[in-house]
C-alpha cells in the first residue's frame, strides 16, 4: 500500500502531541517545536524523509499518564486506506529519543483539509501515526528524530515531493521561550542524476539552486518540489515564479 507522508512534524515533516489529561488536541498541544531540521533527499519514485526535531513543554499536566508521552505524526497516505498499520509499514517510520527506536502503536485516518493552508495532493488521504514515548526521556526539552520514505506524488499533472510543517504553538510561544527562525529550515536534495525546481510560493527561501531547495518553514504551508523528466531543460526564474503561482 502507497503512503506519501505529509513529512510534516513533519513533516515536518511536521507532529502532532496529545494533551495528557485527555484524548488528542490537535489545535492546543502541551509541546511546542522549539528547532526543527528536515532533509529531504529526492528520487525519481521515492523521497528520504528525516526531522530532527527539539520538543519543549509548553504547560505540564501529566495526570493519566505518568509514564508515556503520546506523539502524533500526520502522513500522506493513498485514497482509500482503510489501516493505519499499511501506512506504518509503506514508510518504514520510525521515531528514535535518546537510545531508543520506536515505531507506531496506533493511527487513525483523518480529514486532509485540517492538514494544510496549501493544496493536498490529489491523490492522498491522510493518516495520523501515534508514538508513545517513555516519560523517563521525555525532559522539559528533548530531541526527537522521525525517518521514513514516501513515495512522490502528483498535482494537476506535476509530480511532487513535499512537506507540510506542523509547528503547534510555536509563533505563540516563540518570545517565551526564545524561539528563532534560524532554528527551522526544511532542504531539499536530489539524489544524481534528478532534477527538481520550486513548486509552491513561499516567502522565506534560504536557497534555490539545482543542488538544494530550502527555507524556513511556516505551520501548515506546504513545501514542495517538482521532480523534472531527465532530458528538462534548466528551468528559468520566471518559469518557477509561474509555476508557484498555481
Amino acid at each position: 500500500m502507497r503512503a506519501i507522508a505529509i513529512a510534516g512534524f513533519v513533516a515536518i515533516a511536521t507532529v502532532l502531541f496529545a494533551d495528557p489529561a485527555g484524548g488528542p488536541d490537535w489545535a492546543n498541544p502541551p509541546l511546542a517545536v522549539a528547532a526543527s531540521r528536515v532533509e529531504l533527499t529526492v528520487g525519481r519514485e521515492l523521497t528520504l524523509v528525516s526531522d530532527r526535531s527539539m520538543l519543549q513543554y509548553v504547560e505540564r499536566d501529566d495526570a493519566g499518564h505518568s509514564s508515556r508521552l503520546i506523539v502524533h505524526y500526520p502522513l500522506y497516505v493513498e485514497k482509500g486506506l482503510r489501516d493505519w498499520r499499511d501506512a506504518a509499514t509503506a514508510a518504514d517510520i520510525k521515531l528514535q529519543v535518546g537510545e531508543q527506536t520506536l515505531r507506531p502503536v496506533d493511527g487513525d485516518l483523518v480529514s486532509p483539509e485540517f492538514l494544510s493552508e496549501f493544496p493536498i495532493p490529489e491523490d492522498a488521504g491522510v493518516a495520523v501515526l501515534s508514538f508513545e514515548i517513555p516519560r523517563s526521556l521525555a525532559k522539559l526539552r528533548f530531541e526527537v528524530v522521525i525517518s521514513h520514505v514516501q513515495p512522490n506524488f502528483h498535482y494537476r499533472g506535476a509530480l511532487l515531493a513535499a512537506y507540510t510543517p506542523w509547528l503547534p504553538k510555536m509563533i505563540k510561544t516563540q518570545k517565551v521561550y526564545g524561539f528563532a527562525n534560524e532554528d527551522f529550515s526544511v532542504a531539499f536534495r536530489p539524489l544524481s542524476g534528478i532534477k527538481f525546481r520550486k513548486f509552491t510560493a513561499h516567502p522565506k527561501v534560504v536557497a534555490d539552486t539545482p543542488a538544494e531547495f530550502s527555507v524556513v518553514p511556516e505551520h501548515r504551508k506546504t513545501i514542495a518540489v517538482e521532480i523534472l523528466p531527465e532530458d528538462a531543460p534548466p528551468a528559468q526564474p520566471a518559469e518557477s515564479s509561474a509555476k508557484a503561482k498555481t
